[in-house]
């Protein structure tokens, strides 16, 4: 017999969280505690969205954004930076009994958001898994040259 479940997708703000979720988080952003976190999603002068997704009321998988504006003579682009991403395949098997794909899931929910924020480029994918997700979400795949500065690389 099949397990039944319900997948549900949301945004997490820290203020109201649960153990589960702050722990999903904890694995997701390393090296960020509550306090790190409220200041870069909720306090800083960006923009900061963050994803959860439960199965069966239990949490699964993150994903958030830092927005930022870049500027141009003549353009203003809204810039969405992929932060932190997890997704825990063993419990979301656990729980359906099946490979669901859970991550795939967040993503196009979390680009669909972004597109209703008039996000115009998201960045810093860890892979090319979710390319087909941010498709689905409403953005197109570029492959554009990037150029990194000195300045930045000698700080590391």
């Amino acid at each position: 017999m099949k397990k039944k479940y319900k997948l549900e997708i949301y945004k997490y703000d820290f203020q109201y969280s649960s153990k589960e979720e702050i722990s999903t988080v904890k694995r997701a952003l390393l090296d960020v505690n509550q306090k790190r976190w409220q200041w870069e999603y909720k306090k800083s002068p960006n923009e900061g969205y963050a994803f959860l997704a439960k199965i069966n009321d239990r949490v699964v998988a993150h994903y958030s954004f830092i927005v930022c504006q870049f500027y141009n003579r003549k353009y203003t682009i809204r810039v969405a930076k992929s932060e932190g991403s997890f997704a825990d395949n063993n419990l979301v098997r656990s729980i359906t009994d099946k490979k669901v794909k859970v991550f795939s899931e967040i993503v196009v929910a979390a680009m669909k958001e972004l597109k209703k924020k008039n996000i115009d480029l998201v960045y810093g994918f860890p892979n090319n898994l979710g390319h087909n997700a941010y498709k689905k979400g409403g953005f197109e795949l570029k492959i554009i040259p990037l150029y990194i500065s000195l300045a930045i690389i000698n700080f590391l």
